[in-house]
């Protein structure tokens, strides 16, 4: 239901059939009833593009470490975020923002 929700909220702005629906909710609560899913945290990542920013940023997180173990999502979100300078740099460890030199 929530991928249908955010597909007419992009897709029919006049005559949205989904109107009032928060697929972000219903991704929320699928999210806390599934526990650790990558692929719902891509979803999760893809319908907060625009918003709330932290909240992108960690299911983008979440969908980038899951996506070690499925190929499918790693080529998903190579698709949907690959270009992106803010993306790119959250593949980087959190506490290296410099290269280290020998």
């Amino acid at each position: 239901m929530w991928a249908l929700a955010a597909t007419y909220n992009q897709w029919m702005k006049d005559q949205n059939p989904a109107a009032g629906l928060d697929a972000y909710g219903l991704i929320k609560k699928a999210l806390a009833l599934r526990g650790t899913d990558p692929q719902m945290e891509f979803a999760a990542a893809l319908v907060t593009l625009r918003g709330p920013q932290q909240d992108h940023l960690v299911h983008l997180q979440k969908a980038m470490a899951g996506s070690k173990t499925d190929a499918l999502l790693g080529q998903n979100l190579a698709t949907h975020f690959m270009g992106d300078e803010k993306r790119a740099a959250l593949s980087l460890p959190a506490n290296n923002t410099t290269a280290k030199k020998k």
